[in-house]
C-alpha cells in the first residue's frame, strides 16, 4: 500500500523487533498502492501500520496480522 511510504521516499522494515529504515525506488503507483522495484531484499518485512511516532531503532513488538 502507498501508506507505507515515509515523506522522504523511505519505508521502515522489522529487523529483530527493531525499526529499521530503507530508501527505496518505485516503479509505479496507482491509487492507493504502489510498486517497489529496488531497496528490499527477499523476506523482508515491511512494516504497515502507521505509528504516530516512528524512527531508526526504535523497538516495537509485532503482531502478525
Amino acid at each position: 500500500p502507498r501508506s507505507v511510504l515515509q515523506p522522504d521516499g523511505s519505508v521502515f522494515v522489522l529487523s529483530d523487533n527493531t525499526l529499521r529504515r530503507r530508501q527505496v525506488t518505485i516503479a509505479h503507483r496507482e491509487g492507493d498502492f504502489v510498486i517497489i522495484n529496488a531497496g528490499l531484499a527477499a523476506g523482508d518485512r515491511v512494516v504497515v501500520t502507521h505509528l504516530e511516532i516512528m524512527f531508526e531503532g526504535m523497538k516495537v513488538a509485532p503482531v502478525d496480522a
